[in-house]
């Protein structure tokens, strides 16, 4: 896992008001531009979690009505960066009119081709979650959170950014099999490094945004 600087937190805060985006969008254009730039695919898909509680009835229930969203990225090396944000913008927003299609249905449909180990379809989730407060009161109980991992991951590669009021925190849970500890390490810095270029410079075209830091260039 890796923190952001206050100071970068702040200014990709105020990038995302400007072009009418939230962290979220902004976080996830970031992150398909890091792909795209660490893979050179020009057309992939990333996933999204949806709670799958947009409707009334369902906000009071007990239970996991996770969806899962493929969203499709073409990115061009020439686009701005401030463009590509408001393509992803616009991509989310029509990727939650259907946000009931059950995941399982689209792959369904589409007649993927399954492989053992490999999730059909998506093979790369993108999510962001708010961070929990420690101090949850619940009468007659004291609670505290526990980090919990299985050993297992169901994608070959989760990026998950905790947001706060202070704060952003990004992680990788990656396929051991796939990936060195190493490897994914130095994608953290050069994430941060490539946020702090949009902050920087969101005019910046997607094949010339920094992901090495000016000390090791």
């Amino acid at each position: 896992a890796r923190q952001l600087p206050g100071e970068l937190v702040t200014a990709l805060n105020a990038l995302a008001r400007k072009e009418s985006a939230t962290p979220f969008m902004l976080h996830l254009a970031s992150f398909s531009a890091l792909l795209f730039r660490l893979s050179h695919q020009k057309d992939f898909l990333v996933g999204i979690p949806v709670t799958g509680r947009d409707q009334m009835e369902t906000e009071p229930l007990i239970g996991f009505f996770s969806n899962t969203l493929p969203l499709r990225f073409q990115p061009d090396a020439c686009l701005p960066f401030r463009e590509f944000l408001r393509q992803t913008r616009d991509t989310v927003l029509r990727s939650y009119e259907h946000q009931d299609a059950p995941f399982e249905k689209v792959v369904e449909q589409l007649a993927v081709e399954r492989r053992a180990g490999q999730t059909p379809l998506v093979q790369v989730l993108f999510t962001v979650q708010n961070e929990l407060d420690e101090n949850i009161n619940l009468r007659g109980l004291e609670t505290s959170l526990q980090p919990l991992h299985t050993g297992t991951t169901k994608f070959d590669l989760t990026c998950t950014v905790t947001t706060s009021r202070r704060r952003w925190t990004v992680e990788l849970e990656y396929n051991a099999d796939l990936f060195e500890p190493a490897t994914i390490e130095r994608w953290l810095e050069h994430f941060e490094t490539l946020l702090a270029g949009i902050a920087a410079n969101p005019g910046c075209s997607l094949n010339r945004l920094p992901l090495l830091k000016q000390t090791e260039v």
